[in-house]
């Protein structure tokens, strides 16, 4: 699974925060996300789905018919989607989450959740959020507090690109190097959805699933290093323009450099 640099700088920046928040007063008690309910329902959500049926995938070009499926885009206008996470091994351990996908006349927004382990707090979780606005993109960080960060990209280079985009631009560059070893329909968290069972020569076996209009509805793959899994949970239209609201005002963006070293 590929990842933005922009999100992997946001992921930086959060890691350089945690340690200075982790000092703030006892008094100070953690995000909503973090207390029981939400860990209950989030853990519920991560649940592996019952066992479905599978239709067997009767088209003799399966590889070209998923590159169709991979070359659709999901009406971006006003979309909402929501990825449940999950990756085992690797010196972390197990790590769950959510990812949340909004996009609203070309506005764009991604949230994670993640808990890695059992954390200080419980197994609670960190959440990070990336907005596309027509005034710049920006980072938020809800850890004992949010705190947001403009990103000071260029203005025609706002795009960010999306998990589940990279997700479909990755498979369909390395798809000539891949062997679809099953083919079938199935429901995914109650959508209907063409998987695809596929192994490269030099890299783990994976499934990959789609909605029929290119939406990736499920992602797993098992290696040495781990298993990761990722899959829809929701997918719709329920986002209107308040989803795009920073929830605290912009600060610059801190010296991800001097910061990870210690400097200044």
């Amino acid at each position: 699974m590929q990842f933005s640099s922009v999100a992997l700088l946001s992921a930086l920046i959060m890691l350089i925060l945690i340690p200075g928040c982790a000092e703030q007063p006892p008094e100070r008690q953690p995000p909503s996300f973090m207390n029981t309910t939400s860990k209950v329902a989030s853990q519920q959500a991560l649940q592996p789905a019952p066992a479905l049926n599978k239709t067997p995938l009767d088209i003799a070009d399966k590889k070209g018919f998923l590159r169709e499926l991979l070359n659709n885009r999901p009406d971006a206008g006003k979309m909402k989607a929501v990825y449940s996470l999950d990756y085992s091994g690797g010196a972390l351990g197990r790590t769950t989450g959510t990812y949340t996908i909004y996009s609203l006349n070309g506005m764009e927004r991604m949230d994670t959740l993640i808990s890695v382990g059992d954390t200080p707090f419980g197994g609670g979780g960190i959440e990070t959020s990336i907005y596309v606005l027509a005034g710049g993109t920006y980072t938020c960080v809800n850890f004992f507090g949010t705190q947001c960060y403009d990103m000071n990209l260029p203005t025609d280079n706002q795009s960010i690109g999306n998990m589940a985009e990279e997700r479909s631009a990755s498979l369909n560059a390395t798809l000539g190097e891949m062997e679809i070893t099953d083919a079938y329909r199935m429901k995914v968290s109650n959508f209907d959805a063409y998987c695809f069972e596929m192994v490269s020569g030099n890299g783990p076996g994976q499934d990959n699933c789609f909605t029929s209009d290119g939406m990736p509805a499920l992602f797993t793959s098992a290696s040495e290093q781990g298993t990761i899994r990722m899959v829809l949970t929701y997918y719709g239209t329920d986002v209107v323009e308040s989803d795009f609201a920073l929830p605290a005002a912009p600060q610059p963006m801190p010296d991800v450099t001097e910061s990870a070293l210690g400097v200044g």
